[in-house]
């Protein structure tokens, strides 16, 4: 990869090199430490062995990585952008975020590594606003949306049932951003997320305006009245699975006409994006 990128034949050659030495001196390694290191019964000590051959490998590579890193390739940062390839936007102050470089670094690890980048918009510089993301036909967008969370650093609030935060997987549920809502409450699904937004000095609403994984003729307008009551923007963020791209589009608010617009927001998702091309109306 370093030599595809144009560090030079040396580098590849010395690559080769390598290998053929690992090659050489991993049996000779191998049969000294199963002479050396023996268990009381006077058979080799596998677990130490092992051991030794981890530890061994892992101060080798991480000395590898070090004088190898200075010819990696680089990939230029477009502005208001981290990340190379995968095109992490860089959130504005006012954003509410999460962990920290390291998260960040594993988040679009994993995005890099199953081939999904950012494109669109940068995320608006607004403390409080609503995300629609979508098509949403597949249990493969949570993961892939999680890896994105990650790789930004954003903090996201989604709602759950209030079952689905007990004990133990509440406290997963809590840790990846989720709320509880009672149904069962005199107080309606709408209402209590704006009390909710009403109280947070910072809070991104996450949502899947399909509200399930399975075809539907309607999206269900719960964002858009959440959006309208709160007096928040949207911001339309799609998953495109034809192109592994997350595309952020342009900041939206309501015009108090909930049909005119949720056609001018669906307009942005089509059914060739989705992970499950059958699955999603596109309308």
């Amino acid at each position: 990869e370093f030599a595809r990128q144009g560090a030079g034949e040396g580098l590849f050659g010395t690559f080769q090199v390598a290998g053929s030495f690992g090659f050489l001196a991993g049996p000779i390694a191998g049969g000294i430490l199963v002479e050396i290191l023996r268990a009381p019964n006077g058979g080799p000590a596998w677990a130490a062995i092992f051991g030794a051959v981890g530890v061994s490998l892992t101060i080798f590579g991480l000395l590898s990585a070090r004088l190898l890193y200075k010819h990696a390739g680089r990939d230029e940062d477009a502005p208001g952008r981290h990340g190379g390839r995968v095109n992490v936007p860089i959130l504005a102050p006012s954003v509410a975020t999460r962990g920290g470089p390291l998260t960040r670094r594993l988040g679009a690890a994993v995005m890099r590594l199953t081939g999904w980048k950012f494109s669109g918009e940068l995320f608006p510089d607004q403390k409080k606003f609503v995300c629609i993301v979508a098509p949403h036909t597949s249990n493969w967008d949570f993961p892939t949306g999680i890896a994105a969370m990650f790789a930004i650093g954003i903090r996201v609030s989604f709602l759950g049932k209030d079952t689905l935060f007990k004990f133990p997987l509440g406290l997963v549920m809590r840790f990846l951003g989720g709320f509880p809502v009672d149904r069962a409450s005199k107080s309606d699904v709408v209402t209590q997320t704006v009390e909710l937004v009403e109280r947070s000095e910072r809070i991104i609403i996450t949502l899947a305006p399909e509200g399930t994984r399975r075809a539907v003729m309607q999206w269900r307008t719960g964002f858009w009245w959440i959006a309208h009551k709160a007096k928040i923007p949207i911001v339309p963020i799609v998953l495109d699975f034809s192109t592994r791209e997350i595309r952020v589009h342009p900041l939206f608010h309501t015009t108090g006409d909930a049909d005119r617009d949720v056609a001018t927001l669906r307009a942005h998702f089509k059914s060739s994006m989705a992970y499950d091309p059958a699955k999603y109306y596109q309308g």
